[in-house]
């Protein structure tokens, strides 16, 4: 037996679309190419870098305890900066998976480990107690 991947996946996509859908028709479903998800990535991530261009002496090309505590103080200190760092970081943790592959995408490591203080509810109860 011979099977023709070629295609496929626009075949496949065309017969569970939904007709009555008011995209019925449209093109959409399977990404087949990256380049606009790694283009809203890398845009992303240029905010997030900008964003954190204030931070004195933070290197944003190394990985370290110093680095994410210098981020982190950052952050406690200008509450507006961590509610923008978390704006971006959403889009970002959501599109990564899709595009971390591609060699057009380099991220350090230490983003995660800030993302992992921003969201974590018991680091936000202690940066509250602290400021208060």
């Amino acid at each position: 037996m011979i099977a023709d991947y070629i295609g496929l996946a626009e075949e496949v996509q065309r017969a569970v679309a939904d007709p009555s859908s008011k995209d019925a028709g449209k093109e959409g479903g399977f990404v087949t190419d990256l380049s606009a998800l790694v283009t809203e990535f890398r845009n992303t991530f240029a905010r997030i870098e900008d964003l954190l261009a204030e931070v004195d002496g933070l290197d944003l090309t190394v990985h370290g305890y110093e680095s994410v505590r210098a981020i982190n103080a950052y952050l406690d200190a200008n509450p507006g900066a961590a509610e923008v760092f978390s704006k971006d970081y959403r889009p970002l943790a959501s599109l990564y998976p899709l595009v971390n592959s591609d060699k057009r995408i380099t991220i350090p490591r230490w983003i995660w480990s800030v993302r992992v203080r921003l969201h974590d509810p018991v680091q936000q109860v202690l940066r509250r107690g602290r400021k208060g």
